[in-house]
């Protein structure tokens, strides 16, 4: 939604829910203590938010998904 409302994506958010409505191989993860977890042990100086989404890849990677992310340089 923020990234959205700065408008640092060319879509809306509404469009991109829809897209991941309609694509199979999604999945929205839900935030779960199990994650919470996983991303007190992570030892790297990073922002909560940051560590959460490691800590989710992690957690659903262990489940055997594959995690597929892009980082801008």
């Amino acid at each position: 939604m923020y990234i959205a409302q700065r408008g640092r994506i060319t879509i809306s958010f509404e469009e991109t829910v829809k897209r991941i409505e309609e694509t199979e191989n999604f999945e929205v993860a839900p935030l779960s203590l199990d994650i919470l977890k996983v991303a007190d042990k992570i030892d790297a100086d990073m922002e909560m938010h940051d560590k959460l989404i490691v800590a989710a890849a992690k957690y659903l990677e262990a489940g055997g998904a594959v995690i597929i992310y892009l980082q801008k340089k």
